[in-house]
């Protein structure tokens, strides 16, 4: 059995809660940076026995849709699969039932999911400086159950929070748009 820490983090506040759970599973992981632009997904191949800890942020409640699209290179054949969404400010909303579904397209086999905590990537006075070592020990404990439910050879699926279909894509932009309404900034705040 190998332990793949496949993850998606463009600043890094999701790779520190993968590597927290994937290294309690195995400290020997292979790291797959669906980040990298450079990297041939479409070589990335598990066998039924490996185990997959995938993680992704949440934005806007949601899987980013880069991630989607690069997890569907890789073949997971069966693979068992721990899924990580990380969120820093309110919720993760669909995150993780649409990480599910993706997973599940991608080959995996869903056996744990977690939702968890991080510094939130623009606004960083949000969950600053977290995870932290509170965040740590429950993460630990987490990849102890998993450990179990492995050793016990139980691949049941969990029961994961989110709706189907999930919430729409896109929402507000982070940069204000100006309209034929602005004159000046900050006349239209002011109305």
């Amino acid at each position: 059995m190998s332990v793949f820490e496949i993850v998606f983090s463009p600043t890094g506040g999701t790779r520190k809660v993968s590597g927290l759970v994937a290294g309690a599973l195995d400290n020997n992981t292979v790291t797959v940076d669906l980040t990298d632009s450079g990297l041939d997904l479409s070589a990335v191949s598990m066998t039924e026995d490996d185990v997959a800890v995938i993680s992704v942020p949440a934005y806007a409640g949601r899987v980013p849709a880069m991630a989607v699209d690069r997890l569907n290179m890789v073949h997971g054949n069966g693979a068992r699969a721990v899924l990580v969404c990380v969120y820093g400010n309110r919720a993760f909303e669909d995150t993780l039932v649409e990480l599910e579904d993706v997973a599940k397209h991608a080959g995996f086999r869903v056996i744990a999911a977690v939702a968890a905590i991080a510094e939130h990537s623009i606004a960083r006075q949000f969950a600053a400086g977290r995870p932290d070592a509170q965040d740590a020990a429950q993460l630990a404990e987490f990849a102890q159950q998993i450990q179990q439910k492995l050793l016990a050879e139980d691949a049941s699926e969990p029961s994961i929070p989110g709706n189907r279909p999930y919430k729409q894509a896109g929402g507000r932009r982070m940069a204000p748009e100006a309209t034929e309404e602005c004159v000046s900034c900050g006349a239209c705040a002011a109305a």
